[in-house]
């Protein structure tokens, strides 16, 4: 019997340890920029680019879902979006500059982490972007939209691991809008 009581204390508290125990607000950290799978192209000259506004098109101010609770972030997504971007051109080679002849901007449509399941808890992310590059007289060269996920499962969750996956798939979505050739060739000839 004291055994039984014992174990079920035991079982009772791992239990309720394991689960997410998260916060209604989270800071968003500094998106890091993706590793190029080849090396940037080498430019007769420098090309220029400017990043524009990302609008926040998501469903909802949530950039976590725990189960039935959403987790807002205590900063702005579309700086973080449009902060990784820049610094991913710089590191390709391109300059970034507000008077170029080319803007690359769009739409946030998700970026979402979702955790599921107790034991261990299954964490899901996604990103989803919508990216423009505009040429002079503000008209659209070329558009496409730009994917990253993440997967991990861990018995406690914890604020590390929710950035960890949020990053993870907005580096994702980040890469490729590097690895898009058409878009890449654009860019490169203004």
């Amino acid at each position: 019997m004291k055994r039984t009581l014992l174990f079920s204390i035991f079982l009772a508290v791992a239990i309720s340890s394991c689960g997410p125990a998260l916060q209604s607000e989270i800071t968003l950290t500094t998106v890091p920029e993706p590793l190029l799978k080849s090396m940037p192209p080498e430019f007769t000259s420098q090309p220029s680019v400017s990043v524009g506004f990302f609008r926040d098109a998501r469903q909802g101010n949530f950039v976590v879902r725990n189960y039935d609770a959403l987790i807002r972030p205590t900063n702005s997504v579309t700086f973080e979006v449009e902060d990784v971007i820049r610094r991913t051109l710089v590191n390709a080679g391109y300059l970034v500059d507000r008077s170029a002849p080319i803007v690359l901007r769009g739409e946030i449509r998700e970026w979402v982490v979702d955790i599921k399941s107790k034991m261990p808890a299954t964490l899901t992310s996604k990103a989803v972007l919508f990216v423009e590059a505009v040429g002079p007289s503000d008209k659209r060269i070329y558009s496409g939209v730009y994917r990253g996920t993440g997967y991990l499962e861990k018995v406690v969750v914890e604020h590390k691991d929710v950035q960890y996956m949020l990053n993870a798939a907005m580096t994702e979505a980040v890469a490729q809008i590097m690895a898009d050739s058409k878009l890449l060739g654009i860019l490169s000839s203004f």
